[in-house]
């Protein structure tokens, strides 16, 4: 019996123990679940700001209206639209003949346009005619009321990537509506639409610009004319006159693009002699929108490989090659004004392990950049303009994991001091070139360096690339 007793006890320890256990490793795993929720995304929202106005008027309504009109300018920066008072004292809204209101809640949600969410008359006061130091935009003679309300203002607040610098990258200029590539054509628009969108994609995944996309002005258009009284809620009219306009505008431009066949039949023996010789020339201007300063501007130009007049001449690029050869310049110029405007940085440091600041749209696993720290700026003593910032070189960096937004890296060369490290002190420049046999990983391909290559090397690569595949097939 004794035995017994023994067992039971062991056997309610361990179960004790069991249950202590589960519940710590429950509220581990809550602990775990609530940190890894994330937030709501942002795409703005309507928040309600209270204030409190004094109005003043004719009559107690216009009063009224003159404090809710002050309410709604405070917050939105805009006045109430469309909105008086009629010669019997009541609310009036719209030009289609007399429309009275009586001043409520409802009236002044619908016929603002959702702009006022509710109000409330903490006093109000007649006055004699003798008033002055009236600043209402009301003639002191005609002010004989006052009143103070409490206002409920609805306002659009718009997303925190609003803050952004805008950009919006026009449809390129073309001198054709097709372009020779060989012995078929390549339409303007397609050339237009590929590098306009590779341009846009890749200005959008540095996150560091908002770009507008005008492409789908007509279909945003029809969905905000949804937004009518009587069939949207009063507060969705917040939504309009929000439309962001560009502060930098993207300008491409095809000033040359053929590769034309030359052929002409021989004359004793009828066979055709055939040549192909062409280019490619884009050009890129970056302007400030308010101002048409120019910002960047960005020329590349390439001769494509040429073939002399034989019987045996063979077209030695295809649809697929100019395709690449548009993508390769559309990312170049991209690339380059993203950094240029914001340089590729360091932000966090713990050991060797390093955070930079942009993500796989910039940079790729595996490879190696140059480390430079950042100086005191320099100043040029004639126009006063900063030139730049001194740079020492500091070391080497490889990039072990490029997410959508930030990079993770190990310092393989250099010493940085933690204590001393301030984010945005060290940027990367150019990618290093390493021995294939001293990467353990399976290489992958080369990411374009934080400087872009100049045209002659941008030239020369282009026509190494080509001379690989000259024998593929192509479109």
């Amino acid at each position: 019996m004794k035995f017994v007793h023994s067992k039971i006890v062991v056997s309610l320890a361990a179960f004790s123990l069991f249950f202590l256990a589960s519940c710590d490793a429950l509220e581990t795993s809550d602990e775990e679940g609530s940190a890894s929720i994330a937030d709501m995304p942002d795409f703005g929202d309507i928040e309600v700001e209270q204030v409190e106005v004094e109005g003043v008027g004719p009559t107690r309504d216009a009063a009224i209206l003159n404090g809710l009109n002050l309410a709604v300018r405070q917050v939105t920066g805009v006045p109430l639209q469309g909105m008086t008072i009629n010669s019997n004292g009541s609310l009036s809204y719209g030009q289609e003949g007399p429309q009275d209101f009586g001043i409520t809640n409802e009236t002044v949600l619908s016929i603002s346009q959702g702009s006022v969410r509710s109000f409330k008359l903490l006093s109000d006061e007649q006055m004699d005619g003798t008033t002055k130091n009236v600043d209402r935009g009301i003639a002191a003679s005609s002010a004989s009321w006052r009143v103070v309300l409490s206002v409920e203002v609805n306002k659009y607040k718009a997303s925190e990537k609003a803050s952004l610098p805008k950009v919006v990258v026009a449809d390129p200029r073309t001198n054709a509506s097709r372009y020779t590539v060989g012995d078929t054509t390549l339409g303007a628009s397609d050339a237009s639409a590929q590098i306009k969108s590779i341009v846009g994609e890749a200005i959008t995944k540095s996150n560091r610009f908002l770009v507008i996309d005008r492409t789908y002005d007509a279909e945003i258009d029809a969905e905000l004319a949804k937004i009518a009284p009587g069939s949207a809620n009063p507060q969705e009219f917040t939504k309009l006159g929000q439309r962001l306009t560009a502060d930098i505008l993207v300008l491409p431009e095809i000033k040359r693009l053929s590769y034309i066949k030359s052929s002409r039949n021989l004359r004793f023996s009828g066979r055709e002699l055939r040549s192909y010789n062409g280019g490619v020339e884009i050009s890129f201007r970056a302007i400030n929108v308010a101002t048409g300063e120019l910002i960047m501007a960005k020329d590349f130009a390439l001769d494509l490989p040429s073939t002399p007049p034989t019987v045996y001449g063979q077209q030695r690029v295809g649809l697929s090659n100019i395709r690449g050869h548009l993508a390769a310049m559309s990312a170049d110029f991209a690339h380059e004004f993203i950094t240029k405007n914001f340089p590729i940085a360091v932000v966090k440091v713990s050991g060797q392990s390093l955070v930079l600041n942009q993500g796989a749209s910039m940079l790729k696993e595996n490879t190696l950049y140059e480390l430079v720290k950042m100086g005191e700026p320099i100043v040029d003593p004639q126009s006063g303009q900063t030139l730049g910032r001194m740079e020492s070189p500091l070391g080497r960096v490889r990039i072990t994991k490029a997410m959508d937004n930030m990079s993770f890296g190990l310092l393989v060369s250099g010493k940085i001091d933690p204590a001393k490290f301030k984010p945005g002190t060290i940027e990367l420049r150019e990618e290093v070139e390493q021995d294939p046999k001293s990467v353990e990983e399976k290489p992958t391909e080369a990411v374009r360096s934080a400087t872009s290559p100049t045209r002659l090397q941008r030239k020369a690569v282009d026509q190494r690339s080509e001379s690989d595949i000259f024998d593929a097939e192509f479109d």
